[in-house]
């Protein structure tokens, strides 16, 4: 049996501590999860993890700069204190290479003999900041695999000098029970949501497209309704853009939803849209709205940014960031289809099940671990 310990602010969030679940079903391996306490998220605010009696053990440390991705880092002593308990024969370390999590876990690598990964979502060439880039730099040299999130993720890796094992694969999936076609006809009466409802849930920002979504909107009828589901800077713009247009009426803006609810806004919509747009240190790295809703057989249209096309893949419609004459052109098509809404849906809902659950990316994870376990020496 191979013992695991996977280390991650990112499972402070019980929805997603269903992928460790997953992992934890495979015969080949025994899982441990360390986590943060809270994790102070610069978009989300403070979140807590709250003990569910999950099927594999977590442990807790505390971190300092919580909620800097590239400087946190965990209690010395407590760190090591969980690897003393652990013994690992592999610590997945879900961190950025270039960060003091990934250095704390390669300096403490030799005293406890375990193989190394670590995970990358950049896919943005940023400015150098030293002395991250050195901790970066000897991490890299320590560690014996680094899943990316993307195949830009891996191209800026590769670019950047690290020639060891290395692979593209999503580090969350989706619950397909969970996230699944459903009627949710009292929401949308609730909401106000009648006729063709285009849709947008995630961080109201500029940078996520949020205004060029209204700019396309305009061009459609006055039966169609748009809803914004998401808290951010720009959600008052976005009402008082609406107002301007004479759009008030039509568009429902939603504040911030837990994971476990957003299934049911997701259902509202006749289409989803993530018309994101590349900035310079970000790009769409992924966009997991997209597979959320892709689940509940959504249709989606995405911007070219970033990782969104290969997202996608054949399931959608993809337009030039920036351009809301492109984006207006899609939606107009669809509002018309009823037909090829369907038709998306079921494709999107496939591409899920064959990419993007739990299970899947469990499985594949699993394989990389049985070929670091064969190894060890």
């Amino acid at each position: 049996m191979i013992r695991v310990l996977l280390a991650s602010h990112t499972y402070v969030v019980a929805e997603n501590r269903k992928k460790v679940a997953a992992l934890n079903k495979q015969d080949a391996v025994e899982m441990y999860l360390l986590i943060p306490p809270t994790w102070e998220e610069p978009n989300f605010g403070t979140r807590c993890y709250f003990g569910d009696g999950e099927s594999f053990p977590i442990y807790t440390v505390k971190v300092a700069s919580n909620g800097s991705g590239r400087k946190a880092r965990y209690a010395w002593r407590g760190l090591r204190d969980v690897l003393r308990e652990v013994r690992p024969h592999i610590l997945h370390m879900e961190e950025e290479p270039v960060s003091a999590f990934a250095f704390q876990s390669a300096l403490f690598k030799k005293r406890y003999g375990y193989k190394l990964m670590f995970f990358t979502w950049e896919n943005l060439e940023r400015p150098a900041r030293m002395p991250l880039e050195r901790m970066g730099a000897f991490a890299k040299s320590k560690t014996d695999f680094i899943l990316a999130g993307g195949e830009k993720a891996l191209a800026l890796l590769r670019n950047g000098g690290y020639e060891g094992k290395s692979s593209v694969l999503p580090q969350i999936g989706v619950d397909e029970k969970t996230f699944a076609s459903k009627r949710v006809d009292e929401l949308r009466r609730t909401l106000g949501l009648t006729g063709f409802v285009v849709g947008f849930a995630g961080r109201l920002v500029e940078r996520k497209g949020v205004f060029d979504l209204l700019e396309a909107f305009r061009d459609l009828d006055d039966g169609a309704r748009l809803l914004y589901v998401g808290d951010g800077p720009e959600a008052g713009s976005i009402k008082d853009r609406a107002q301007q247009a004479g759009l008030a009426d039509r568009v429902v803006v939603v504040g911030g939803t837990s994971p476990e609810e957003m299934h049911d806004f997701l259902s509202c919509m006749d289409v989803l849209v993530l018309p994101s747009r590349t900035g310079a240190e970000w790009a769409e790295q992924f966009g997991h709205v997209l597979v959320e809703a892709m689940a509940c057989e959504v249709p989606v249209v995405g911007s070219d940014s970033g990782e969104i096309p290969a997202v996608i893949g054949e399931a959608g419609l993809i337009f030039p960031e920036g351009d809301a004459g492109a984006l207006a052109a899609h939606l107009r098509a669809l509002a018309t289809d009823p037909e090829k809404r369907m038709e998306m849906g079921f494709r999107g809902r496939q591409r899920v099940l064959e990419h993007y659950t739990h299970d899947r990316i469990a499985e594949r994870t699993v394989e990389i671990y049985k070929e670091l376990a064969a190894d060890r020496p």
